[in-house]
């Protein structure tokens, strides 16, 4: 069975708890000299984001637990742990304090309080190493009937002067990035026209296990190295097993004055040269035989991007610290029996898609991949032939960008 696939658009948006807006500007607010006890309110929220409509976004924002640290200086002053809130109440002292807000994190606090003479300070708090197991969440009693994208850590911070009686709003954002294809389509010409394409599953590699809070260590674990470990709890962020689901695709059907055409005819040549598919004068598409099913991944940061012309290099078989990218592992199946076994010919293999350098809480959307020849034989090698294009188009909006139609 392969894994619920949610068609969500990728939100950063967080909404405050309606006690954070209500009492927003009407607490009364009394001034004490630096060092003098305070009480604040600490709210996170999110900046406005995009979805798409009918789509439910709760398992992308929703807020199981929130832990609150206020440091003066480089010290711990008072920390909180709330669940199912987005606000708490935290005790400090007046002054300019930094305030930090992590969301649906594990107990941090027990981690890095060590002892009285090792405390937790601020420098510890942004080493944290955050992973990206700990986004997965395992659900007890039947609240959530997938596991897949419900957890996710999210943290902020903001440098404030704190009075009795203040609210600090901390902007939280996730760790994770949110990686998406939307449509995978069939342009097979010449002797492959009939042959048909069965997707056994899409996924991710060469993806990053850990991180810092404040994102600035290099990754010391990874997963899915060059290749798919199915067995990992953190797959189920990375992978969607399409096995015995029968998800087949084969090319469109055009039509051109009443008469079904080749592929080749159905688009204008001079277009097509360079990756456009654009139909020629007359021609009418009949059926649409694509897979038009939303898979999203979400995979933690990856400062590595595209290979370019590393992966001509033999050293390349063997791992070392790499982009990710993302596989579909794909079977060809002929439209005869050649070697007269009584079963279509078949060539498994794989289509490898380059991402670009992975941001933390940005989107990366593949509108529609279109396959035109033989998968490859490595899941980490890109295929080399003239007839692939990439076109990636960079959007300026927070959410991240487009990578708009991969021919591969």
């Amino acid at each position: 069975m392969f894994k619920k696939v949610f068609l969500f658009s990728f939100v950063v948006g967080l909404v405050s708890l309606a006690a954070c807006q209500k009492n927003a500007g009407k607490d009364v607010v009394r001034s004490h000299e630096p060092g003098s006890p305070v009480e604040v309110k600490v709210c996170i929220t999110g900046t406005p984001g995009t979805r798409a409509t009918g789509v439910s976004e709760s398992f992308e924002k929703k807020v199981r637990s929130l832990q609150v640290f206020v440091f003066n200086g480089d010290a711990l002053e008072n920390h909180r742990s709330v669940t199912n809130s987005q606000m708490a109440l935290v005790p400090a002292t007046a002054g300019e304090r930094t305030v930090w807000a992590v969301v649906n994190a594990p107990d941090i606090y027990s981690v890095l309080q060590k002892s009285d003479s090792d405390p937790m300070t601020l420098t510890k708090l942004k080493a944290h190493v955050s992973r990206l197991q700990d986004n997965v969440y395992v659900a007890s009693g039947g609240e959530d009937t997938d596991p897949a994208g419900s957890n996710f850590i999210m943290c902020g911070s903001t440098v404030q002067e704190l009075v009795d009686g203040g609210q600090v709003d901390i902007s939280v954002k996730r760790i994770v990035a949110r990686v998406s294809i939307e449509k995978i389509s069939a342009s097979l010409k010449d002797y492959r026209e009939n042959y048909t394409i069965r997707i056994n599953g899409v996924y991710l590699i060469n993806v990053p296990l850990n991180t810092s809070l404040d994102l600035t260590a290099d990754p010391t674990e990874w997963c899915n190295m060059m290749k798919l470990d199915a067995n990992l709890s953190s797959n189920a962020l990375l992978y969607d097993n399409l096995s015995g689901s029968d998800v087949v695709v084969r090319n469109n059907v055009y039509l051109k004055g009443g008469e079904v055409i080749s592929e080749q005819e159905a688009y204008v040549q001079s277009s097509l040269e360079h990756g456009i598919y654009e139909l020629a004068e007359g021609v009418t598409l009949q059926t649409d035989n694509a897979y038009r099913v939303s898979h999203v991944f979400y995979p933690y940061p990856n400062k590595l991007g595209s290979a370019d012309a590393r992966y001509k290099d033999e050293s390349w078989n063997t791992w070392s610290p790499r982009g990710t990218i993302l596989v579909i592992d794909a079977t060809m199946v002929s439209d005869r029996d050649e070697d007269n076994d009584g079963n279509l010919d078949e060539i498994a293999g794989y289509y490898p898609i380059d991402l670009p350098a992975i941001e933390r809480n940005k989107t990366y959307t593949i509108q529609d991949v279109k396959i035109t020849r033989l998968p490859g034989d490595k899941p980490y090698r890109p295929i080399e032939t003239g007839e692939s294009k990439v076109v990636i188009e960079v959007h300026d909006w927070e959410l991240g960008l487009d990578m708009g139609t991969i021919t591969i």
